[in-house]
């Protein structure tokens, strides 16, 4: 734990900048409001959903939370030489357009039989889903990886080299009693575990078994991503500021979850990129949000056996 302390502390001294934070969370805030209180997401954004136009719309999106904070930036003048790269701009516009596609894609949808048992018919599209979105990140950030960095060794933060677990797993121990408790709320059984039982008569293990493992692998990509191509992956561009616009972007793309869960995203994002900015690896990550995903899964699923 002093290690990632000691991440915390020296980067909140570094990096912490009165007039820059003090902008960001204002936007980010007004935000959030916004989208919670007219529900623009789910009820306004995603009704353009299986139409082409909406990747469009998307991509705007989530333009403005990343591209908001670069600008703030710019505006307070601060000295990022390298802000006005093309590599800078190649680089941003694909990860936005990356998390734009995820969320836009719909082809997959059709490809379940909609004359398949209740229970099957969940389970394929859930296993479908999951799936699809590890093959999409997969996919286009090796493409990118191939055809821009093949002289880079890090993999956006994959690598192991020199790599200590021994803090992130003493996380993951702290957040065990936080979970058990929180698996005592009954809103806490709406969420998890996240292949609903009541779909299933039986064969819930077994579907599970095929869900779950691609279900966590998908939050490996979402650490890849966020955290490793827009943290470790914008490091020689942005140096220390590659964080705070990678944060803003995650929090957006929490915007369709619950509200307390989209504020945490924030802060979560924020710590993870930290962690991966002094390690440049994201497997620090990995363990974080793979073992709380998968803890909460457990919890729920334990807590509805004994009930």
């Amino acid at each position: 734990m002093k290690t990632i302390l000691k991440y915390l502390q020296n980067f909140w001294k570094t990096d912490f900048d009165l007039p820059v934070y003090a902008t960001a969370l204002i936007g980010l805030s007004i935000a959030i409001f916004f989208n919670y209180f007219y529900d623009f997401e789910d009820s306004i954004l995603d009704s353009y959903r299986g139409q082409p136009i909406s990747f469009l719309y998307y991509f705007l999106y989530y333009a403005a939370a990343y591209y908001y904070v670069v600008a703030i930036y710019l505006f307070f003048k601060r000295d990022i030489p390298l802000l006005r790269s093309r590599q800078f701009l190649v680089k941003s516009l694909f990860a936005v357009g990356l998390v734009s596609f995820k969320v836009f894609f719909y082809f997959d949808e059709g490809l379940v039989d909609t004359s398949l048992p209740l229970q099957e018919r969940y389970a394929y599209l859930k296993i479908n889903r999951a799936l699809v979105s590890v093959v999409i990140y997969t996919t286009f950030l090796v493409l990118y990886y191939k055809w821009y960095e093949r002289n880079n060794s890090n993999w956006f933060g994959l690598t192991t080299k020199g790599f200590n677990w021994r803090p992130y797993g003493m996380m993951l121990l702290i957040m065990v009693p936080l979970i058990a408790m929180a698996a005592t709320q009954p809103d806490f059984h709406q969420a998890y575990p996240r292949l609903k039982t009541h779909y299933f008569q039986t064969d819930y293990w077994y579907y599970f078994s095929f869900y779950e493992p691609l279900y966590l692998l998908g939050f490996v990509m979402i650490e890849w991503l966020f955290r490793g191509f827009l943290v470790v992956g914008m490091i020689h561009l942005l140096g220390h500021r590659a964080i705070l616009p990678a944060a803003a972007l995650y929090c957006v793309f929490h915007f369709g979850k619950p509200l307390g869960e989209c504020i945490s995203s924030f802060f979560g994002g924020y710590i993870l990129g930290i962690f991966a900015y002094y390690s440049r690896s994201i497997w620090g990550g990995i363990i974080v949000h793979v073992g709380i995903a998968l803890l909460m899964d457990i919890a729920a699923l334990l807590v509805k056996s004994w009930g």
